[in-house]
């Protein structure tokens, strides 16, 4: 398992290195997603404009 564990993690730096500007989008639009979806859990509703 820690080999596994290990290789994802080469991997991951590989993705990091390589496609800065995707994973920065992808990890804004999760952002957003999550804080849209804590916020209907609490009762919170915002609209988009």
């Amino acid at each position: 398992m820690l080999t596994t564990l290990h290789e994802c993690k080469e991997k991951q730096e590989l993705y990091i290195e390589s496609k800065p500007d995707i994973l920065t989008a992808l990890l804004e639009m999760a952002k957003i997603q999550s804080t849209k979806a804590s916020n209907r859990i609490e009762g919170i509703f915002t609209s988009t404009s």
